[in-house]
């Protein structure tokens, strides 16, 4: 059985007079939760910035020389 694709359910209860907490507290999960879908993802920023190494790295010109002893 994979475990991966199993979706976790938290059951969570507040007192009755917590709701102003629990309100506040269900916007800013649900306000982190929406921000999380408009970050770029982290593998597509390492791909491009590998990229560029990749372009740059290719620019520069190495020239080795071995020198004579004497």
């Amino acid at each position: 059985m994979d475990l991966t694709l199993i979706r976790l359910t938290y059951i969570v209860f507040f007192k009755g007079k917590d709701t102003d907490v629990s309100d506040t507290a269900f916007r800013e999960f649900v306000g982190n939760e929406m921000e999380k879908g408009k970050r770029p993802s982290l593998r597509q920023a390492l791909k491009k910035m590998n990229e560029t190494a990749n372009l740059i790295n290719k620019d520069k010109v190495r020239n080795k020389q071995q020198e004579k002893s004497l």
